[in-house]
């Protein structure tokens, strides 16, 4: 397990429970896909689309320096507390966002 926050370790994946659960439209324009929040402990993301978006750790999301997951694909991240962002490769996407507190 990576630790991406210096001092925070995640608890057992056992103890973890969904804070929340939303669906959030990405188009070719970067926008927030989840606001930093310091008790997370993971999140997963689900493209529901049939195109590719990218998701970035920080404010601005782009195809040259975010994660590409493709239509239909997931992403987990664990120990990141951080803001994520996304842009889509054309339209728009819909994006399933669960977060682990």
């Amino acid at each position: 397990m990576a630790s991406l926050t210096t001092g925070f370790t995640a608890p057992p994946k056992e103890d973890r429970v969904p804070g929340s659960a939303v669906v959030v439209t990405a188009t070719t324009t970067s926008s927030t896909l989840l606001a930093a929040n310091p008790a997370r402990t993971a999140a997963t993301f689900q493209n529901r689309g049939n195109r590719s978006v990218y998701i970035t750790f920080g404010a601005t999301a782009t195809a040259a320096t975010g994660i590409e997951v493709p239509g239909g694909g997931t992403y987990f991240e664990e120990n990141y507390t951080g803001v994520f962002s996304v842009i889509a490769d054309q339209g728009s996407q819909a994006v399933f966002v669960v977060e682990f507190i």
